[in-house]
Order: structure tokens, then sequence, then C-alpha cells
């Protein structure tokens, strides 16, 4: 997560453009969930092999590795694919 930090803050990248430039150094499978001091109102969600949930309730939105941690919220939810990157944004809930 220090390259990301360096990426975003020395690069002036947005987090979601230093997620993507960090996929570049990762190997197997992972899961990541960010946030940024920049942006406290965003969280960015990326995967490569290994699916990241995001539940979309009533009262929120959850995201986990599987769907029971919020089943109780939720039953909708969208699950990301390899390379994808989701920003969550409060102004768009």
């Amino acid at each position: 997560m220090q390259l990301l930090a360096k990426l975003c803050d020395e690069g002036g990248l947005t987090l979601a453009e230093g997620l993507r430039k960090l996929q570049d150094y990762l190997i197997g499978q992972w899961g990541l969930v960010a946030m940024s001091r920049k942006q406290p109102d965003e969280i960015c969600v990326c995967t490569y092999g290994s699916p990241i949930l995001v539940g979309l309730g009533t009262d929120g939105v959850y995201v986990a590795s599987e769907s029971i941690a919020f089943e109780k919220y939720t039953k909708d939810y969208m699950e990301t694919r390899n390379d994808e990157i989701f920003t969550l944004s409060l102004a768009n809930l």
C-alpha cells in the first residue's frame, strides 16, 4: 500500500488511477479496497482472481468477499471482475 500512496501523493494520481497502475505490480490472486485522505468520500474496489462483492442496500453500500457478510441487509449485489475498478462515492449513492 506504500506504493499506492506514493503513486497518488507524488504522482498526483487519483485513487482509482493509482490502483490501475498498482495492478501492474501485483501477482497472484488479490482483492483491494482502498480509501484516501484526499478523497474521503470515495472508496475504490478492485480485484484479480478473488471476487469482491458490492452490496446495494436501502441503508447503504456494503463491500465484502462473500455475500453472507451483508445478506441480512441486502440480497442485491454486484461482483467485481478482474481488472475492474469500482469507485463508490457518497455523491453517487
